[in-house]
């Protein structure tokens, strides 16, 4: 971590607060607002995930016994206020101390550009920690934030800002979880029916990836050549690797259509292969840098609502992402291996999109005592480099299949959710259930997992596990 990197974010949020403080203390000299108000709520949450790998010791199947403490404060008034929700994580072994001590939240204890405090068996992140400043058309944040940017459900081409927490890969909670807030300053303005934000991100904040020797950890090769991957690393804190961003929302004949620009460090990094390591009784392997290079990519997001659907067709487009020249090592061995490494980089054009819907299924017209709303939905997501020397992006060519019901005044969710790689016939399905007890919700998800060799998630194939949680809601 660099702390100089959490001491310039500090003097930030301190130094535009200050203006803000001043501008509100200004206004209220010509207008009389409301009193201050204080709302806390949160809850706690007990995580357990079971291994349901047939070929396993008995007392190895538990691989997390987590506590997780969510809660969301906002402090002030309508047109000033302060809000921040914050997760605290903790593993305490309440099954028992030796669950899975191969998971851990860092390597070593760590902050991070957007304020994470993160040790091996505890961490606290500042998902959302802003100062909110609205004045007539014009609303103001500063702090770590989350940008709901794109119209897709699953993967979001024009979501330029918010890297992704990979450590439980995709199995995180995706509304809570998944995305990190990052430090920025955004102003929002309202245009009559229009609105045009403007983002300025100052410090750069790296995607997290499963560390090593966790149950999520990446295992994969590179030719006949098993893979380390380094842990990412954040760019120096330097005004060429800030990001800006623009984002206009016009609704043109009853299509909701965003369009959005982004210069600044990519969210997705490119994974160098750098050089061999060579360890006692153990095969060469290869270690894989996680590096990020700086972006320009122009996007646009619409939607439709039509009858039951609702239609949503995302892309973004990039004249220089940097890539991975591939190259075949399947017939190299291990003494010729060092001359190939690192792999060499390139720039290229580059188009990312999704493309899918939502179908609200008109169950009432069947079945006029039910309550809940169903709805399944569908999305693909293709990426693709021009140029085609460079390696495929990890994520691409992905089918999204879900359907989700409620029941007993929403008392009762089920959904099923499968994602699809049609270029290895590789899926995952995951039936979840959740009921909501007053305060008490209970949520149990199953992870099925089927890799093909070809896919990059090989290694995942016997990963298949059960994850329960409880939660009390205050």
């Amino acid at each position: 971590m660099n702390i100089r990197a959490h001491i310039f974010f500090v003097a930030i949020v301190t130094v535009i607060a200050s203006r803000l403080s001043f501008a509100q203390n200004t206004f209220s000299l010509l207008s009389v607002e409301d009193t201050p108000a204080l709302s806390i709520k949160g809850f706690v949450e007990i995580d357990t995930t079971t291994s349901t790998y047939p070929h396993q010791e008995i007392d190895t199947i538990f691989k997390k016994d987590e506590l997780r403490v969510n809660t969301i404060i906002k402090y002030g008034k309508d047109s000033l206020y302060f809000y921040a929700d914050t997760n605290a994580y903790i593993l305490p072994h309440l099954i028992h101390q030796n669950i899975n001590p191969e998971y851990t939240y860092a390597s070593e204890t760590e902050i991070l550009p957007n304020g994470t405090i993160t040790t091996r068996n505890a961490e606290i992140n500042f998902r959302e920690c802003y100062l909110n400043w609205e004045i007539g058309s014009v609303r103001i944040k500063a702090g770590n934030q989350i940008f709901a940017w794109g119209t897709a459900d699953a993967f979001n081409p024009t979501s330029y800002f918010n890297p992704y927490d990979l450590r439980e890969f995709l199995f995180k909670d995706e509304d809570t979880e998944m995305k990190m807030g990052i430090p920025a300053l955004s102003m929002l303005i309202t245009l009559g029916n229009d609105t045009l934000e403007l983002v300025v991100t100052p410090l750069h904040v790296p995607l997290r990836m499963p560390q090593k020797d966790s149950f999520w950890q990446l295992k994969v090769k590179e030719g006949p050549f098993p893979v380390t991957i380094a842990a990412p690393e954040p760019l120096t804190p330097d005004i060429a690797n800030a990001g800006v961003g623009a984002r206009y929302y016009h609704n043109i004949a009853g299509f909701d259509v965003h369009m959005s620009a982004y210069h600044g460090p990519d969210t997705t990094p490119h994974l160098v292969p750098v050089k061999t390591i060579l360890e006692p009784n153990k095969p060469v392997s290869i270690l894989v840098e996680p590096r990020f290079a700086i972006v320009d990519m122009a996007g646009t997001a619409i939607s439709k609502a039509y009858k039951d659907f609702v239609f949503q067709l995302e892309a973004a487009y990039s004249p220089n992402k940097t890539g991975v020249v591939d190259v075949d090592l399947n017939t190299v061995n291990a003494g010729q291996l060092s001359t190939l490494l690192p792999y060499a980089t390139r720039q290229s054009h580059f188009v990312t999109y999704s493309a899918g819907f939502n179908y609200f299924i008109p169950i009432r017209d069947y079945f006029k005592e039910h309550e809940g709303q169903c709805v399944f939905t569908f999305e693909w997501s293709q990426s693709h480099f021009f140029d085609n020397t460079l390696m495929k992006p990890m994520l691409s060519d992905i089918v999204v299949l879900r359907l989700q019901d409620s029941f007993f005044n929403d008392r009762l969710d089920v959904h099923i959710s499968s994602f699809i790689e049609t270029h290895t016939t590789s899926f995952m399905v995951m039936p979840r259930v959740s009921y909501r007890f007053g305060s008490i919700r209970f949520d149990v998800m199953y992870i099925y997992l089927h890799m093909t060799a070809d896919s990059y998630f090989a290694g995942y194939n016997n990963n298949d596990c059960v994850t329960g949680r409880v939660s009390y809601e205050f």
